[in-house]
């Protein structure tokens, strides 16, 4: 066939193709405008969650272990109390603290009294003044006995301080035969048990609080510089959602091995009552450069033909085919580089059937 034929018979077949579609009903589809966005690359970095707050629960005074009140895996709230230490000893303590502080305060209103009728007695003597029955002796005596008396008082009311005090300690060391959680958590591990003798700083059990995680991932050091501030990141976790997170902290200390350094990030879950474990992996998505903008369509939108890519715009109400060629990906969206412009309807739902000039409906 010439050239001149072929060109011919080409333009027929086109257009019969889009009178075709152009006789076709209205089809339903979905469309996506096209926009422009910020865009961030990212490089994924494998993590994992940390508990703020996790550890031994221990023992703040001597004692026999009386009761343990809870099991591995409990859930217990601030103050709950873990376990009972035998309390006799301090009971006792506490008693014969208060039984001092007592004694002191008795003394100290006993040498009230003697100050009080010292003191009458001296100014007794004293109204004698300028007459020849003042006894001058008596009387100097008198004002150094109340002189002596007060400096008592003094020394009582400091006895009586240090007995109220040694009895807040007894008191402390009474309500510390309670072990109580520090914070809300599950137990993890039971140390003791009922009989053991614990000492000072001895531990009864393990618990992690799991309502309060962190982050901690290893990034190397050449892709901290996008992590400066509170710099927002993604994440996800093992079953595939997506979550965001924030930078808390940048540990000022190397690897000198992997030149990573450790990067603490808050989570920012979506879902509060997912569970989530210690040491569960995570995936954080790290800034490798600087945000810009570019012009982007959802990924849906984008037919694949071959090495080629196209995608159908709505155009008062008819679609119009047009090639792309595109950059990188931003999450459920592609970068255009050409064939498309901003605000254009991008059909992304009901393309796969549609043909140049065939008329929609959306």
């Amino acid at each position: 066939m010439r050239p001149k034929c072929l060109l011919l018979f080409l333009c027929y077949c086109l257009g019969g193709s889009v009178a075709m579609a152009q006789e076709l009903p209205p089809a339903l589809v979905g469309v996506d405008v096209v926009r422009q966005q910020a865009l961030t690359q990212t490089a994924p970095v494998i993590a994992r969650l940390v508990a703020r707050e996790e550890g031994a629960v221990a023992a703040l005074v001597n004692g026999a272990v009386q009761s343990v009140a809870v099991q591995v895996g409990d859930r217990v709230r601030v103050g709950t109390v873990l376990a009972q230490l035998a309390r006799k000893r301090q009971s006792r303590e506490v008693a014969r603290r208060q039984a001092e502080e007592q004694l002191e305060k008795a003394r100290l209103q006993t040498t009230r009294a003697r100050l009080k009728l010292a003191r009458q007695e001296a100014r007794r003597f004293g109204e004698l003044k300028g007459s020849p029955a003042f006894p001058k002796a008596n009387y100097e005596d008198k004002l150094e006995e109340v002189a002596r008396y007060e400096s008592e008082i003094e020394e009582a009311k400091a006895s009586i301080a240090r007995a109220s005090a040694e009895l807040g300690i007894a008191q402390i060391d009474l309500e510390r035969t309670k072990i109580r959680a520090p914070y809300d958590g599950v137990i993890t591990r039971r140390h003791v048990s009922p009989g053991a003798f614990l000492s000072l700083g001895d531990a009864v059990v393990s618990m992690v609080n799991d309502a309060d995680l962190e982050i901690e991932a290893d990034v190397p050091a050449s892709q901290l510089a996008g992590l400066r501030g509170e710099v927002a990141v993604a994440i996800e976790l093992e079953d595939g959602s997506l979550h965001g997170a924030r930078v808390r902290a940048i540990v000022p200390n190397e690897n000198p091995l992997t030149r990573t350094r450790q990067v603490r990030f808050l989570p920012l879950f979506n879902d509060s009552g997912r569970p989530l474990a210690v040491n569960q992996s995570v995936v954080v998505k790290l800034p490798v450069a600087a945000p810009r903008e570019v012009l982007s369509v959802h990924k849906d939108a984008v037919i694949n033909r071959g090495e080629k890519y196209f995608a159908f715009v709505v155009i008062a109400g008819v679609v119009e085919q047009r090639e792309l060629r595109l950059g990188v990906s931003a999450g459920n969206r592609l970068e255009v580089l050409a064939g498309l412009q901003v605000g254009e309807l991008a059909v992304t739902r009901g393309n796969e059937r549609l043909r140049p000039g065939q008329k929609v409906r959306h």
